[in-house]
């Protein structure tokens, strides 16, 4: 007589153990009650001598690395854009709430850079160039929401385009660079704005904001 049995996956071992009765244990992953053949109930067992009595299917009990999950950061990107010899700035309509620079979560499989240009153009319907890396900010508490690290990206964007606010964007702006710094900005906004402006935006500073060359 064969003896019901509860599977236990070990990463390295593969163990079987006995099913606890008292519980009413049993697997039923082909509609059926799965027994062992033969009826051992401890000790290693290979996928064939994991079988269903009714359906005659195995199961594999083939053993699998332990998935470890890290307690792991947010990662997002920020883009400080030009458009027509203006920065960028949107209102935000989810929190935090706030005046910010454009920007958002990496998907999974998606690069960074391919993620600012994503959310630059969700969020304020520009389609921009990216010209440097700004920088990566890690403080724990630079987000009120969790820990977020965020890459900083400088763009600038087609002049073609229309500026228009959508998805987690109240409102679009477009203010001088000493106006954006006056502003007060969300989490750390503010510091990456400001080096933007030193890092990147200082060598071609006349050269962008000359509005002349835009009319």
């Amino acid at each position: 007589m064969t003896e019901k049995i509860a599977v236990a996956y070990n990463g390295y071992t593969g163990i079987v153990h006995a099913i606890d009765h008292s519980h009413g244990q049993q697997y039923t992953l082909c509609g059926h009650e799965w027994s062992m053949f033969p009826a051992s109930t401890h000790g290693k067992a290979s996928p064939e001598e994991v079988t269903c009595k009714n359906c005659l299917r195995s199961l594999d009990i083939t053993p699998k690395p332990k998935q470890r999950f890290y307690n792991c950061p947010y990662l997002s990107v920020d883009i400080i854009c030009m458009w027509k010899g203006n920065l960028v700035i949107i209102e935000r309509k989810n929190k935090p709430h706030g005046y910010a620079l454009p920007g958002g979560m990496v998907d999974y499989g998606e690069t960074v850079e391919h993620a600012a240009l994503r959310e630059l153009k969700e969020e304020t319907n520009l389609f921009a160039n990216l010209v440097k890396l700004v920088g990566v900010y890690s403080n724990p508490s630079r987000d009120e929401r969790t820990h977020i690290v965020t890459l900083a990206f400088a763009a600038i964007a087609d002049r073609r385009n229309d500026l228009a606010a959508h998805d987690d964007a109240k409102d679009v702006f477009l203010l001088s660079p000493d106006q954006a710094l006056e502003l007060i900005l969300i989490a750390d906004h503010h510091q990456i704005l400001k080096d933007a402006m030193d890092l990147v935006f200082s060598k071609a500073r006349y050269f962008l904001f000359d509005k002349s060359i835009y009319s």
